[in-house]
């Protein structure tokens, strides 16, 4: 529940996969929070405590899109169901249709 507190923005990142899913629909508890940067951030690191760990619930991607400073605390919408569809997760596999449906239907 740490995520919450977080105000990625501050941290040049944003929200991707499970924890958007989480934000925008209140639908499913992440058990993976991913932050898109283009470098994670040392004071990010050290305020919420975050170690190294290959197989821990926090994942840093590269922010690979031309945007600059970013405006909303979560990734695209494309880019949330993309992460959601690659894990194979039924739960995710389930937010995701949400996430497809708000893309071509308007807010779930």
């Amino acid at each position: 529940e740490w995520w919450k507190q977080l105000d990625c923005r501050k941290y040049g990142a944003q929200f991707g996969g499970e924890a958007a899913a989480a934000i925008l629909t209140g639908y499913l508890r992440p058990e993976i929070v991913t932050l898109y940067t283009r470098k994670a951030d040392p004071r990010l690191i050290m305020e919420f405590r975050l170690r190294a760990d290959p197989a821990g619930p926090v994942e840093f991607v590269d922010r690979f899109w031309p945007f600059e400073e970013p405006d909303e605390q979560t990734v695209p919408l494309p880019l949330i169901y993309a992460d959601l569809v690659m894990t194979g997760d039924a739960r995710c596999l389930e937010t995701a249709d949400l996430i497809h449906r708000r893309i071509f239907d308007g807010p779930v």
